[in-house]
């Protein structure tokens, strides 16, 4: 370890800390769409168990308010459930 050799266990040193004002931004939590109403552009939700209609809706609002969802890609999902939505429409 001392030696820092291939094969043994990183030792601990100087430079790998994290700055304490990196992340200033505070991470709100949506459980409803009256929460992603409340919310303005460039902040940062997290959402939490919801179903997937109001997911849709939530990611809908999001896109256009310019709102930055951690735990979604916004694109891909919207992208994907229109996909599913048209494909849908040609069986009925």
């Amino acid at each position: 370890m001392l030696e820092k050799r291939r094969g043994y266990s990183v030792l601990v040193e100087i430079g790998y800390k994290k700055e304490k004002n990196a992340n200033k931004k505070k991470i709100i939590r949506i459980r409803n769409t009256k929460d992603i109403a409340n919310m303005k552009k460039g902040d940062i939700g997290f959402i939490e168990s919801i179903g997937k209609r109001k997911k849709i809706e939530i990611a809908k609002e999001a896109r256009i308010k310019g709102i930055f969802i951690k735990n979604l890609n916004l694109e891909k999902f919207l992208k994907k459930n229109e996909i599913k939505k048209q494909e849908n429409k040609k069986w009925i």
